[in-house]
C-alpha cells in the first residue's frame, strides 16, 4: 500500500513476484503486451537473448516455471519503461540463467533507473549499486550499503564481504 508522487508521465515497466502471464496469449504475445505493434522485433531479439526464441508460438502452460520467470522479464523490457520495478525477478532461475537474466536486464536498463526488491543478498550484491535494508511496516530504512565498485565489476571477495554485511544485519 502506499503511493508514488511526482511520477506524472513517467512510463514504468514491472516484473511482479508472480510471472502474471496471460493463459490465452502466445509468449510472444505476452511479451508484446502492452508495448507498441513497432517493439515486435525488440519482443523477439528479447526471447532470443533470454533463450526463449524458439517458445514463441507457445502458450504459458506448456513452460516450465523459469520460462515463464523469463518470459515476464522480457514483457517487462519490451515495454521500455523509464522505471524499471522488480519484484522478485529471479526468482525460480537456476545460477547460470539467474546470471544471464541479470546481465540482459542491466544492460537493456544502462542508465535508467532499477528498484529491486529481493530477499536474495547474493542478487542483490551481484546486481545493485546501492542496497537498502529495510524492516516493519511500514518499511523503514535501518540500513545502507554502498559499495566502492559497481556492481558489474565486483570481484567475488567484494560480493563475499556484502553478502557477510547482510549475514550480520539479520541477526540485528
Amino acid at each position: 500500500e502506499g503511493q508514488i508522487s511526482e511520477a506524472e508521465n513517467v512510463p514504468f515497466s514491472v516484473v511482479f513476484q508472480e510471472n502474471r502471464l496471460l493463459e490465452h496469449l502466445t509468449v510472444l504475445q505476452n511479451v508484446m503486451l502492452g508495448s507498441d505493434k513497432n517493439r515486435e522485433e525488440a519482443g523477439l531479439d528479447l526471447l532470443k537473448a533470454f533463450r526463449l526464441y524458439e517458445e514463441r508460438n507457445s502458450y504459458p502452460s506448456s513452460l516450465s516455471g523459469g520460462m515463464q520467470r523469463r518470459v515476464s522479464l522480457a514483457r517487462a523490457l519490451c515495454f521500455a519503461g523509464d522505471v524499471l520495478i522488480l519484484d522478485e525477478p529471479f526468482k525460480g532461475l537456476d545460477r547460470e540463467l539467474k546470471q544471464e537474466a541479470m546481465r540482459i536486464v542491466s544492460e537493456y536498463y544502462r542508465g535508467k533507473l532499477i528498484l529491486m526488491i529481493s530477499h536474495d543478498m547474493s542478487e542483490a550484491v551481484e546486481f545493485a549499486d546501492e542496497i537498502l535494508f529495510v524492516k516493519g511496516l511500514p518499511f523503514q530504512i535501518t540500513r545502507v550499503l554502498c559499495p566502492e565498485t559497481p556492481a558489474g565489476q565486483r570481484s567475488e571477495s567484494e560480493k563475499r564481504s556484502l553478502e557477510l554485511a547482510f549475514d550480520d544485519d539479520e541477526e540485528n
